[in-house]
């Protein structure tokens, strides 16, 4: 884990409230792992946690406008001075050797919620010699976002929005009941806590036992296991999201 301070070298508003910001850092990471940031020009104790999205030419992170601070984080500009600390977490990958997970797989369903999709992405280049599919679910349709990237890597892609405005009108739910879900060999998701919810339950109705591992978005002030603000009811007692997690068996969550 590094404490760096690094700049802002490209900002984009990929839909409205929805922002891509590139640093002028490269950081070794896993996916699923995150990075919590701070800025120097917004009078804020405590940093704010943030999936890292890529790490090509500079690390990025995708994040929405949630609230006060997130909406002064938006305002800021390309040239200006973030406090950068991470990778934060356990990822992905190494969640797969915490549960003896063979990661040898053909074919993986990957299901993302809103800006959910930024703690998978690296997933696709990571298992690049698998087929992969994606399904991707938002409220309307500029919820779905990067699919031109997604594609570019070779992963199908199955859409969902509640209101219809693209793909299948409903929730990644309803888009599931029309896959052949039990050809894949593992399922990786991350978005909104009723959405993973509900993605447990749809396996669980199926009788479909295949290896659920979820990326969990709560809430933190630290990042570093100090502060428990973001302890996650699991079968095993209370841990806590931001050093056994974000990456979480369905297996062993209690939702």
């Amino acid at each position: 884990m590094q404490m760096i301070q690094t700049k802002i070298v490209e900002k984009k508003e990929l839909a409205p409230q929805t922002f891509l910001f590139k640093f002028d850092l490269h950081l070794e990471y896993e996916p699923g792992q995150f990075v919590m940031i701070s800025s120097p020009s917004i009078p804020w104790i405590i940093p704010k946690p943030f999936s890292i999205l890529s790490n090509g030419d500079g690390l990025s992170v995708l994040f929405k406008i949630y609230g006060l601070w997130t909406e002064k984080f938006s305002k800021l500009e390309v040239g200006d001075f973030v406090n950068v600390v991470g990778p934060c977490g356990v990822g992905f990958i190494s969640s797969l050797a915490r549960y003896g997970i063979n990661s040898d797989f053909s074919k993986i369903l990957f299901i993302a919620g809103g800006v959910g999709i930024a703690s998978v992405f690296s997933l696709f280049g990571y298992f690049k010699n698998s087929k992969n599919t994606l399904v991707f679910g938002g409220r309307i349709n500029k919820d779905i976002i990067l699919l031109d990237e997604i594609s570019k890597l070779g992963v199908e892609i199955f859409v969902s929005t509640e209101d219809g405005s693209a793909g299948t009108k409903g929730r990644v739910t309803d888009v599931l009941h029309n896959l052949n879900v039990d050809s894949f060999d593992i399922v990786f998701s991350c978005g909104p806590v009723p959405m993973m919810k509900a993605v447990s339950e749809f396996f669980k109705q199926k009788g479909i036992n295949k290896p659920l591992i979820f990326a969990l978005e709560e809430r933190m002030a630290c990042g570093i296991g100090i502060c428990f603000s973001c302890a996650v009811k699991t079968k095993d007692g209370m841990k806590l999201c931001c050093k056994y997690g974000p990456a979480f068996s369905n297996e062993e969550i209690v939702w």
